[in-house]
């Protein structure tokens, strides 16, 4: 409950459960879904699973690339699943459901092909995530696909509030431990991901440091904070200055391709085989 609670409050708020900065998200929900289709086109699938489906994005591009099959989406958040269910009302091969994925029936020798993004870092205890990857393998026919977007980190695993990330090493061995065979794994284009939270992280530095100088008795502080505060406090400038970013980016990810370093990867895709 507290989780489905924590979704349908962030999509009240956003409109969606990815990324809370609009700009960000119109721009990586895009490479992100780009870069899943390059994976997806050579596969034939009747039977597919997208596992914490979101208002429908990755929904929307299964249809296109697999317009006979059935598709099924799965959501822990009902408001979502609402909107969900209505955006895709019209096509009776799609299938909207409000499930929490860890305690979900997902049947045996079911999909051709499951699909998630970003959700399994919500599964904060090793052993339930364990058994969710046993339960996926075990939903997917022979030689079926699990196709995942994951928080990567390369110092190892890190832990907080509704979310646990691990390593690609430790996503790689997981995966391996409950039957699959890792087929892809590797970063997908993100240079938007990496130079917008770089430039956040730094806005939020200037902020704190503006504070710091406002609670200074020192008067030339006390100006230059207000200077500080002026330039750096105004939503436009930010806005302003994500937009430049992006536009940097799309050059990077879309038309040069060229490549994150793997110390600033945030997130990676895998591809995963399922064998008996």
């Amino acid at each position: 409950m507290e989780q489905a609670n924590f979704w349908d409050e962030r999509y009240d708020r956003y409109g969606h459960t990815g990324w809370s900065n609009q700009q960000l998200y119109d721009y990586d929900q895009k490479n992100r879904l780009n870069y899943f289709a390059r994976f997806l086109s050579g596969l034939k699938c009747q039977q597919l699973l997208d596992i914490g489906c979101g208002t429908g994005d990755f929904i929307a591009l299964l249809g296109q690339m697999f317009p006979q099959a059935n598709i099924k989406g799965l959501d822990i958040s009902p408001l979502t699943v609402q909107a969900c269910a209505d955006r895709f009302k019209h096509n009776q091969n799609i299938e909207i459901a409000t499930a929490d994925i860890t305690q979900a029936q997902l049947g045996t020798d079911m999909y051709d092909l499951v699909v998630s993004m970003t959700v399994l870092q919500h599964i904060t205890e090793i052993k339930t995530l364990s058994k969710v990857l046993l339960d996926i393998r075990k939903s997917l026919v022979t030689e079926g696909r699990f196709v995942f977007l994951e928080n990567v980190y390369s110092k190892g695993e890190n832990t907080d509030y509704l979310n646990r990330s691990f390593s690609r090493k430790d996503w790689i061995s997981l995966c391996q431990d409950q039957g699959f065979i890792i087929e892809h794994s590797g970063p997908y284009p993100q240079w938007g991901v990496v130079l917008v939270e770089g430039l956040l992280s730094n806005l939020n530095y200037l902020k704190r440091l503006v504070k710091r100088m406002k609670a200074s008795d020192n008067p030339q502080s006390s100006y230059a904070s207000n200077q500080m505060a002026g330039s750096t406090g105004s939503g436009q400038l930010k806005k302003v200055l994500m937009k430049l970013m992006l536009s940097a980016s799309a050059v990077l990810d879309r038309k040069l391709s060229v490549p994150v370093p793997r110390s600033l990867v945030r997130y990676e895709l895998f591809v995963c085989r399922a064998v008996p």
